[in-house]
């Protein structure tokens, strides 16, 4: 969805659909409301004392009952001080817990979506929503929501008070209210829009961080640093522009309720001195009165302060949701079927597939592959080699035909279980930061260690591993980057055997090594194919001439299949394409 056109103002449907997620934690709420009345509550005596020290004690001399007057004074606004420490502390406990759980749903989303997700959502997008709009919802959880209640109860409470010393001065201090309620009302569809925008600015400005980082080695290559840095600039640009609209409706909104408030107060001052003048109220109760009338405007002050940041939050959390509610497009069956350990039987039945509607990649596509058979995909760019392996795995849903493994269509068995059988060897290796032996594992610690060495050493990664400081201990840097490229495919392939798959797919698997880790790679994979059913996705076809059968593709379709010798001879596509090759590498 469109970041400009994301929800509207719905605050109350989105609070409410909120709320469950603090559910677990209503024990600590329920402490921190707690904690915010006593604290409120306490704050509201003072006044009242100043006012007895003012009305009795100070004319009658009586500095005794002054004395314990501003020690009950200072202990009391101490105390709820105290309670209110306690309320900010608890609700920051029970509201980052709420963020933690929220931000592990969301990434446990993020695993289960289809790659058909990811395609249409930039990484960067997807890290704003776990980090920044998951953080701003924290606000919304914690201090500010409890705050927000009290701030409320602050105001009926003076309210209250304001009435029962004179409420006629009462009357001159809330006069002002529905000039404030009217400017609230103004500047909350400004505000909402502002926050909103300015989380768009950051999903695209972290999005562009994310892609330039990634892509460094092609921007220093490409010598784009200085026009990266321009179009990096251009957008922070329209950051700074979105975040000052907010600053410019929050900043704008205080200045307002201080003058408001300022006029109010002089108010009261001008009646409650002529009242005085005419012996209608004390000089104590005025002060009192004052004192109450300056408390009465602060949870106002905090009330806009806070709506800011329930924007903020409600904006971010329109964001989470709509990441949540976002279908699994490839989910398992309500009833799967049991797979079992597959032997390899692989049928595709007039299939036809499209990443996008109208652009057809594959075309009424049907072939056999038996078990233990190791079959090669060759064909020109974009052909669909790489899209059946997509498929195999059920990572894409087909449009039509029929996937079948071991006679048991794709969609009615469950994905985990049909992916555990499989193990994928991608050209464009990733490897994650930590040791060999974890990644080789994936952190799987039920993997043995004989395991993991076992699967370096059939593919010849064993031997430079232990040439590495720590050997299978050696800490890796993120994507591999202190490896060679060959390094790297090695212990990519070494990876997919530790899982002992009863298929194995290799995309390209060997083009980025050099002549002497493609031939330790071939001499591992001739030994470890044995007993496995094999599909090999290959662009130097010197690499698959011993597959029992090279199927050869060309836009979408399967146009010819054989063993190398009989492709030759048939003088089509496979043959010209071989020669082409043999004739480059003359």
């Amino acid at each position: 969805m469109a970041e400009s056109v994301m929800g509207k103002t719905f605050d109350w449907a989105l609070f409410k659909r909120i709320l469950p997620y603090a559910k677990p934690y209503r024990r600590g709420f329920s402490i921190s409301v707690v904690c915010m009345l006593i604290g409120t509550s306490l704050e509201l005596v003072g006044p009242l004392l100043t006012k007895r020290a003012i009305d009795q004690a100070i004319p009658q001399h009586d500095f005794h009952t002054l004395f314990w007057l501003v020690i009950g004074y200072v202990v009391i606004n101490a105390t709820g001080h105290l309670f209110r420490y306690s309320e900010t502390l608890i609700s920051g406990w029970f509201g980052n817990r709420i963020v933690w759980d929220l931000r592990k749903k969301v990434f446990s989303r993020f695993q289960y979506q289809s790659l058909a997700f990811f395609d249409r959502n930039p990484v960067g997008k997807l890290m704003t929503r776990v980090t920044s709009d998951v953080a701003a919802m924290a606000e919304l959880f914690g201090a500010s929501f409890v705050g927000l209640i009290g701030d409320v109860l602050s105001l009926l409470g003076i309210l209250g008070i304001l009435v029962y010393i004179n409420w006629k001065l009462a009357i001159v201090t809330v006069i002002v209210m529905p000039i404030l309620v009217t400017i609230t009302i103004m500047l909350r569809k400004y505000m909402r829009d502002a926050y909103r925008a300015m989380r768009a600015e950051i999903t695209r400005t972290n999005t562009y961080l994310q892609e330039s980082i990634t892509g460094i080695k092609v921007v220093k290559l490409f010598l784009r640093e200085q026009r990266n840095a321009e179009q990096f600039g251009d957008i922070s640009q329209s950051l700074k522009h979105a975040q000052l609209r907010t600053i410019f409706f929050f900043a704008l909104f205080f200045p307002i309720v201080d003058m408001i408030s300022t006029t109010a107060i002089a108010a009261v001052m001008v009646v409650g001195g002529w009242q005085i003048l005419h012996g209608a109220v004390t000089i104590g109760a005025l002060v009192a009165f004052l004192q109450y009338g300056e408390r009465f405007f602060r949870p106002i002050r905090d009330l806009s302060e806070k709506y800011n940041v329930l924007q903020s939050a409600f904006a971010g959390a329109e964001r989470v949701f709509n990441i949540l509610d976002e279908p699994l497009a490839i989910e398992p069956p309500a009833q799967p079927k049991a797979l079992g350990r597959v032997s390899g039987d692989i049928e595709f039945k007039d299939v036809n597939f499209s990443y996008v509607d109208g652009v057809p990649v594959l075309r009424d596509l049907s072939f056999k592959i038996n078990p233990g058979e190791t079959v090669a995909l060759v064909g020109a760019t974009g052909a669909g080699k790489s899209t059946v392996l997509q498929l195999l795995g059920r990572h894409y849903d087909i449009q039509e035909g029929q996937i079948l493994i071991d006679g048991k269509e794709l969609r009615t068995v469950d994905p985990r279980e049909l992916r555990g059988q499989m193990a994928v060897v991608l050209q464009d290796v990733y490897l994650f930061a930590g040791t060999v032996a974890e990644n080789l594992a994936l952190s799987d610690t039920s993997v043995s260690r004989e395991r993991i060495e076992w699967a370096a050493r059939e593919v010849g990664a064993d031997s430079f591993i232990r040439e590495l400081p720590q050997g299978y201990d050696t800490m890796l840097l993120e994507r591999g980057v202190n490896l060679s490229v060959g390094q790297k495919q090695l212990l990519s392939l070494a990876r997919a055997l530790v899982t002992d798959p009863a298929v194995l797919l290799l995309d390209e698997a060997t083009s980025s090594v050099d002549s002497e880790t493609e031939y330790l790679l071939q001499h591992g994979l001739e030994r470890i194919m044995t007993g496995r059913t094999a599909i090999v996705v290959a662009h130097r076809l010197s690499t698959i001439q011993h597959a029992d059968r090279i199927m050869v593709f060309h836009k979408g379709k399967l146009r010819e299949q054989g063993t190398h010798q009989e492709l030759v001879r048939l003088n089509g596509i496979y043959s010209r394409l071989y020669r082409l090759q043999f004739d480059l590498a003359a």
